[in-house]
């Protein structure tokens, strides 16, 4: 991978016939942390001992890493450019979000070559921060290779086809959830195709090779309702397995001048049972810049394992923006309630992000 990207980054730079009011720099910082905790049983005095201090990142958080600094820079002209992302977390300089370098043959062809976010028919809702639940990909995955090629081709004005290819390496940083269907490593394809209807939706469909499952994934959003877009997405794998089962999930936002609201709701079905998952993210903002926010998930129980557990999270928090930075300060808490012994946990988690673009 750090041979592609190095081939990447000097091919870029030597092509582009760029001006420096083509050229631009960006970069941001999280630090995501939960200082405290503790754990206990319902129904049995809380024991003190089970109480610890933390430096690691909050534990069920949508970022895994404690703390992470990108650098973005990118360019373009009429005809090539090119997006090149620096990321330093644990304690080392990586390659971030993209490495690429990209060519528009005319209107109809745009190819690029190296690791690539393509994200026009990627599902439209995010998930929570304060607490990982479904987000866009669980949707519809957008096109990501790793180290690999992607052809955007647009024959009509709301037509777009796409194409990728990817050598191999993990998708995404999150393998360790059996539901992810968006993590598995290996090399394969991935063929998608979207349309969006004047004044009604953006209607999509694709497949992917690499992951396990090969599964078919549709999705529709409806987006002429003012403030408000309503997803629908279908995964249907040619394969089910434990990490890629059919899915159904459903999704609403829809956003106020003070208030917003997101809610989703998603079907796993596996060959020895089903299990649902609901989520929701509530934000309001009291006055500049103050606001409020509430995150909430419920997961029932998983029938591919021998645990018995329905799981409720709930992330309560206050925040403040300036410029284009925000600080949340909050309270998670999470119960298991159906097992032998029903047990809570609970965190304060600390999350400081800063943009600069």
């Amino acid at each position: 991978m750090k041979k592609i990207t190095v081939i990447v980054l000097v091919t870029a730079l030597a092509a582009l016939p760029l001006s420096a009011q083509n050229i631009g720099i960006g970069g941001w910082a999280r630090y995501y942390i939960s200082p405290i905790g503790g754990t206990g049983t319902f129904g049995e005095d809380f024991d003190k001992d089970t109480l610890y201090a933390s430096t690691e990142a909050h534990t069920v958080s949508k970022f895994p890493q404690r703390g992470k600094i990108g650098l973005a820079t990118w360019g373009n002209s009429d005809y090539v450019g090119f997006n090149f992302d620096f990321a330093y977390q644990n304690a080392k300089l990586e390659v971030g979000d993209q490495a690429q370098v990209w060519v528009r043959l005319n209107d109809t062809f745009m190819f690029h070559a190296g690791k690539i976010q393509g994200n026009v028919l990627r599902g439209k809702i995010e998930g929570g921060q304060m607490i990982a639940m479904e987000e866009e990909d669980d949707i519809f995955l957008r096109f990501y290779p790793q180290t690999g090629m992607l052809l955007d081709i647009t024959p009509l004005e709301n037509l777009y086809l796409g194409a990728s290819v990817d050598t191999g390496g993990k998708l995404t940083d999150t393998a360790e959830n059996i539901y992810d269907f968006k993590s598995t490593a290996g090399s394969g394809f991935q063929l998608g195709a979207g349309y969006w209807f004047d004044d009604l939706g953006h209607l999509r469909v694709q497949y992917i090779s690499f992951n396990d499952g090969k599964p078919i994934q549709a999705a529709f959003a409806l987006t002429s309702i003012y403030n408000l877009i309503l997803e629908v997405g279908g995964r249907f794998p040619m394969n089910p397995t434990k990490t890629s089962p059919k899915a159904v999930t459903v999704a609403a936002q829809y956003n106020l001048e003070q208030l917003s609201l997101m809610g989703r709701v998603t079907g796993n079905v596996f060959d020895d049972g089903f299990q649902f998952k609901a989520g929701s993210v509530v934000k309001y903002s009291i006055n500049f810049p103050l606001f409020l926010g509430l995150e909430a998930s419920y997961a029932a129980d998983d029938p591919t394992t021998i645990a018995d557990d329905d799981v409720i999270q709930l992330a309560p928090y206050a925040g403040f923006k300036f410029g284009r930075g925000e600080l949340r300060i909050g309270l998670f808490g999470e119960a298991s309630l159906t097992g032998e012994k029903q047990t809570y946990r609970f965190e304060f988690p600390i999350l400081f992000e800063v943009k600069f673009f």
